[in-house]
């Protein structure tokens, strides 16, 4: 796995837990984000579904 990508899925981890952290609602359009990096990051972005 490259740093870059390690990089990627730490933010998106990380923007994740800071919004549910506040009690926000969930983040709109999550699950298209999540997906649409999961195509283009597939070697690198692993989602436990």
């Amino acid at each position: 796995m490259s740093a870059e990508g390690s990089s990627e899925a730490n933010l998106l981890y990380l923007v994740q837990r800071v919004v549910t952290a506040k009690g926000h609602k969930p983040m709109h359009n999550w699950n298209r984000i999540l997906s649409q990096q999961a195509i283009l990051h597939d070697d690198r972005l692993r989602l436990d579904l």
